[in-house]
């Protein structure tokens, strides 16, 4: 059991393929989409994290809310443009864990998204 914890803290995409970015060889800038919802990523400490939901009808871009569970590990830096797409930007500042949710203006469509953020390598 040891070794599967240290397997997948250490090498992600290797245990789990189906985690956001999988098949990156570097985790310093991951995209999530809305087929992630529910799933779980891998972020470098100093990378980013883009969360894309234009996968969600047009009809419920405008307002979405974007908010990160723990702001030290990982801080919203970019909130949806003046184009209206619900696509925001995410900074991993240290290792830990935290959470991405969105939620549409009148709350039917939901988005969530545990982020594991990993030391840098030297």
């Amino acid at each position: 059991m040891v070794s599967l914890i240290v397997a997948q803290s250490a090498v992600p995409s290797a245990v789990n393929p189906n985690n956001v970015g999988a098949g990156q060889t570097q985790y310093l800038h991951v995209t999530a989409t809305t087929s992630d919802d529910g799933g779980e990523t891998y972020v470098t400490a100093g990378g980013d994290l883009t969360v894309d939901l234009s996968g969600w009808p047009s009809t419920e871009w405008p307002g979405v809310q974007f908010k990160t569970s723990n702001p030290s590990v990982l801080s919203l830096d970019a909130a949806p443009g003046a184009d209206g797409k619900p696509i925001s930007k995410f900074t991993a500042h240290q290792t830990g864990a935290s959470r991405v949710d969105a939620t549409s203006t009148d709350g039917r469509y939901t988005f969530q998204l545990r982020v594991d953020v990993g030391a840098s390598a030297p």
